[in-house]
């Protein structure tokens, strides 16, 4: 039976329309990118971004986390896909053979393969793609760290700058399990093996039980939160990694 407080989730309208504002205020960018990771998170925002007809024509995609099982990679590519889109990347292509030598599985510094694995990656996503715009999906509520955000900032990238937009800052945990269930989007299937969040392996526990049902994984995520599968050495460095160019 589903539960009366899965049955009363109702999106947060004025929430939507300020994102969708932002989100058309991205259409007069001439590259204009997204970063999909294949979490919740993302998942709305790619969702959002695929109903702005001249926003979803002209978006370039970058996917993927650089470590990651194959039923990950595959949800990207089938839900990308899904939708249409046609300009993807893959985060991947834009890692050196030398910074797999960073990997916390061979260094075990959590801060050295961020910044090679993905830090560096998506700075050269956007240089040679000539990004004007990057669209990221996290929210003020994840770390007090992400708090700190504003909607769109200016950045710096060696010889050019460009704007990072957070469309969905201004939303809670509750507002994205909502939209995904009001709109019925498909979730990666790695939630529902024991993960309330998802980023690259070596930076996840996973929980000890597994969840049968999106009612169970959202009444959990919604009671006990989601971080508790990040670990802790990655949570305390948050500030410094976003310094050195952390989403």
């Amino acid at each position: 039976m589903v539960s009366k407080m899965f049955q009363e989730l109702k999106i947060n309208q004025y929430k939507l329309d300020l994102t969708v504002r932002i989100l058309k205020w991205c259409e007069k960018f001439r590259n204009v990118a997204f970063c999909f990771s294949g979490g919740k998170d993302s998942l709305v925002v790619l969702d959002l971004i695929s109903k702005i007809p001249e926003l979803k024509k002209k978006i370039i995609i970058l996917s993927d986390d650089p470590i990651m099982t194959q039923e990950y990679y595959e949800y990207c590519k089938e839900v990308l896909e899904s939708y249409g889109f046609k300009n993807i990347h893959w985060l991947r292509n834009y890692i050196t053979k030398e910074d797999w030598e960073y990997s916390v599985e061979k260094t075990k510094d959590v801060v050295m393969c961020c910044y090679h694995l993905k830090i560096l990656p998506v700075k050269r996503f956007i240089k040679e793609n000539r990004i004007e715009n990057v669209i990221i999906a996290i929210r003020g509520d994840e770390h007090r760290e992400r708090s700190k955000e504003k909607y769109v900032s200016l950045r710096s990238n060696e010889d050019f700058t460009y704007f990072r937009t957070h469309p969905i800052l201004h939303w809670c945990l509750k507002d994205v399990w909502t939209y995904i269930i009001n709109n019925k989007l498909k979730i990666n299937p790695m939630y529902f093996q024991g993960y309330t969040s998802l980023q690259c392996l070596p930076c996840l526990k996973k929980l000890p039980i597994k969840f049968n049902s999106l009612e169970e994984l959202v009444e959990y995520s919604l009671r006990y939160g989601e971080r508790q599968v990040r670990i802790e050495e990655k949570e305390v460095v948050m500030e410094l990694l976003r310094r050195m160019g952390y989403f």
